[in-house]
Formats: C-alpha cells, sequence, structure tokens
C-alpha cells in the first residue's frame, strides 16, 4: 500500500501546480514513483516536455522507534462486516515506516526550475497532515506528516536519469512521520441465540446442564 502515500503526495503537487496563475505551471505533469520509467523513456528519446516534476522514493525502512509487537502480530479489530450476513470482524495489522522522498523538478532555464522547486517547497512546509482511505477492508482514514528539508540542492548540465542538452534540476529532500504498511483479515463471530441454547438445554426442570454447551456449539459450526 506503499503507492497509496506516493499517490497522495503527488496529487497535491499536482493540484498545487493546476491552481497556480501561472497558466504554464498548470500544464506541468507530476510523475509519481511508478510512472518514472516513462519519464526515463522521455529523456532518453529527447522528448520530454520541459519543466517537469518528479516525486522520487528514495528509501521505505521499518521505524524501529515506533514499533509494536502486538500491532504486528496480534492486530486489532477495527469494524464489523455484517454485508451479506458474514458476521465477520476485520482485524488490522500494522507496521511503522519511514518513507524518503526527493522532489525534483527540471526545466531547460535555470529560473523557471527554481520559481518552480521554491513554490512547491512553500506549499508542503505550510501543509504537514496528509491523509487516505485505507484499503483491505479496513476502510478508515490514515494521517500522516510530510516533511521537507531546508536546503535546495541545484545540479546542471544533466539529470539523475539523462544527459540531454542542457537541463537544469533542483531538488529538495521530503520524508513522512507516522507512516505505516497496514495488513487484514477476517474472524467469523462466533454466536449462539439463547432462546435456542435454552429450550435445547432444559432438562424438563428449568435447570440448565452445562455438560450439553460444547456439544451445542460444534452443531451449530
Amino acid at each position: 500500500m506503499i503507492h497509496l502515500y506516493d499517490k497522495v503526495i503527488a496529487d497535491y503537487l499536482q493540484e498545487r501546480l493546476k491552481s497556480s496563475k501561472n497558466e504554464d505551471w498548470a500544464k506541468v505533469k507530476v510523475y509519481r514513483p511508478e510512472n518514472i520509467h516513462e519519464l526515463v523513456a522521455l529523456l532518453n528519446n529527447d522528448t520530454v516536455p520541459l519543466p517537469v516534476v518528479s516525486l522520487v522514493r528514495t528509501s521505505e525502512p521499518v521505524d524501529r522507534q515506533r514499533y509494536n509487537f502486538a500491532r504486528e502480530k496480534f492486530g486489532f479489530p477495527v469494524r464489523i462486516d455484517n454485508e451479506g450476513n458474514r458476521n465477520e470482524v476485520i482485524y488490522e495489522y500494522s507496521i511503522p515506516i519511514a518513507l524518503e522522498y526527493s522532489l525534483q523538478v527540471m526545466a531547460d532555464k535555470t529560473w523557471i526550475a527554481d520559481e518552480i522547486i521554491r513554490s512547491l517547497w512553500a506549499c508542503l512546509r505550510r501543509r504537514y497532515f496528509h491523509e487516505f482511505t485505507a484499503p483491505y477492508g479496513i476502510n478508515r482514514k490514515i494521517s500522516f506528516g510530510l516533511e521537507c528539508g531546508d536546503d535546495i540542492v541545484t545540479q546542471t548540465g544533466s539529470s539523475e536519469y539523462h544527459a540531454v542538452g542542457t537541463l537544469y534540476q533542483k531538488s529538495v529532500p521530503l520524508w513522512t512521520n507516522g507512516a505505516v504498511m497496514l495488513f487484514s483479515d477476517r474472524r467469523k463471530i462466533m454466536h449462539l441465540e439463547l432462546d435456542k441454547i435454552v429450550e435445547k438445554l432444559e432438562d424438563g426442570t428449568g435447570a440448565i446442564n452445562p455438560g450439553d454447551i460444547p456439544r451445542l456449539l460444534n452443531e451449530r459450526k
């Protein structure tokens, strides 16, 4: 589900560009990590439309400082699914992760790359929290923080992918706080109808024979 973090961040960047008063910026495409191969192909063929923005995921380690043994191994119930009389409890398991990215802007003029990266940098610094809906039947909102570095790195003459004429590339590091990798499973709810249990267990005097309960439980599986 890591691609959902990629999508939320890239969509936010794309939204900021489209809402810009600069009509040329509104046409700039943001490439997510899963689409970087498309950008590489365009660079190799010298057909990339400049300027261009890319979000490159550079690291995704487990965050040991936030690790919780019980949440990974045993999980916890998050909701009951009664659709189609399933009567199932959905359990959520989680592993904390720390995602790191490089936000990169490439242009054929240095002032264009500088203006775009600094505009996006400022937007990211003003908005810390981002969210999306968890998959796998969990269906709850996942909120995470996104921070960006203070230093913008400039490269001139070539991009990280391929040398195509004179390109001006600027990049800034990003990293998440509170991100998690989620998993889920379903467990059937075992239940008994009390009135039928009483009817079957009465021995004629109104007493209940506890010894008959295991047998009735097996009959209802």
